[in-house]
C-alpha cells in the first residue's frame, strides 16, 4: 500500500515536467499555424478566391484549439488531444489551399485579382481583357479547374457600350483562326466542309469530309439568351480528336460580349 502511495507522488511529481513539454510542442504547433493562417490570409485578400478562404478559417480554427487546449487544459491528455486536432486541422488547411477549388464571381472589381489567381495558377487565358469596362453591366467569371472536372475552364461574360463592344470585335475578327460561326454550327456534333478544311490547315492533319469533326467549347450557362450571337475561335488544340478551344462570342443585339477558354 505504502508503495502504490509512493509510486502515485512520483507520478504527480513528474506531471508537471511532462504537461510543460507537451505545452513547448503546443507553443510549436501555434508558431506554425500563425505563420500558415497569415500567409492564407495574405493570399485570400490577394486574390479572393475560395482555395484560400477556406484554408484560412481552417487555420483560424486551429489556433482557436490550440490556444484553448494551451489555456484551459488541466490535463496532458486533453492537451494532446487538442494539439494532434490543431495539427489535422493545419493539414487539411494545406490540403485545401493546395487545390484550385472551382468560384463563380458577378463583383467585377475583383476581376484583376482573380486574373492574377488564374495566371499565378496558369489557367491562362490568352485572349481576356485585362481589366473589365467601368460601365460594364451582368458580369459574371466562371472558374473550375481539372481538380473537379475531366478538364480546366474560364468563362467571362458581360455587357457593355458599343465602344468598348467594337474593340472587342475587332479583336475577334483579327486574331480568329477559323472563320466565324453562328451558334447553330459552333454548337453541332459536325463540322461542315469549310472549317474541316480551315481546321486540316490549321492544325496540318488531314481530315475526311465524312470524319465527324465537334469543337469542344465551354459555354456559360445563360447562353439560349443568345441564340444570334457569333463565335470566333481564337484558339484551338491540335488533337484532332478533342478539339478543346478558347473562344471570344457575341450578340451585337445586346452588345454581350463572352470570353470562354477550356484549357
Amino acid at each position: 500500500m505504502a508503495l502504490v502511495e509512493k509510486m502515485s507522488e512520483n507520478e504527480k511529481r513528474q506531471e508537471p515536467s511532462y504537461k510543460r513539454k507537451i505545452r513547448s510542442i503546443g507553443i510549436v504547433v501555434e508558431v506554425v499555424l500563425l505563420a500558415a493562417t497569415i500567409w492564407y490570409g495574405s493570399n485570400a485578400f490577394r486574390y479572393m478566391v475560395p482555395s484560400f478562404s477556406i484554408a484560412l478559417i481552417l487555420g483560424v480554427i486551429a489556433i482557436l484549439v490550440s490556444l484553448i487546449a494551451m489555456i484551459r487544459s488541466k490535463s496532458s491528455s486533453s492537451m494532446k488531444t487538442a494539439y494532434l486536432l490543431s495539427v489535422v486541422l493545419l493539414a487539411l488547411s494545406i490540403f485545401v489551399n493546395s487545390l484550385a477549388i472551382p468560384f463563380s464571381s458577378t463583383a467585377k472589381k475583383n476581376y484583376p485579382k482573380h486574373l492574377a489567381y488564374l495566371t499565378r495558377e496558369r489557367y491562362v487565358p490568352q485572349f481576356f481583357p485585362s481589366r473589365i469596362p467601368e460601365s460594364a453591366e451582368n458580369y459574371r467569371l466562371d472558374f473550375c479547374s481539372e481538380d473537379f472536372r475531366s478538364s480546366s475552364y474560364v468563362v467571362l461574360e458581360f455587357s457593355c457600350e458599343p465602344l468598348f463592344f467594337d474593340s472587342f470585335t475587332k479583336l475577334a475578327k483579327k486574331r480568329s483562326v477559323l472563320s466565324k460561326l453562328s451558334l447553330e454550327e459552333a454548337r453541332a456534333v459536325d463540322l461542315d466542309s469549310k472549317h474541316k478544311a480551315e481546321i486540316s490547315a490549321f492544325t496540318g492533319v488531314e481530315i475526311d469530309e465524312n470524319h465527324l469533326l465537334q469543337l469542344d467549347i465551354c459555354f456559360p450557362d445563360d447562353i439560349d439568351e443568345h441564340s444570334h450571337a457569333t463565335v470566333y475561335i481564337m484558339r484551338c488544340s491540335y488533337k484532332v480528336t478533342h478539339m478543346t478551344t478558347e473562344v471570344i462570342l457575341l450578340d451585337e443585339e445586346q452588345n454581350w460580349v463572352c470570353f470562354s477558354s477550356i484549357i
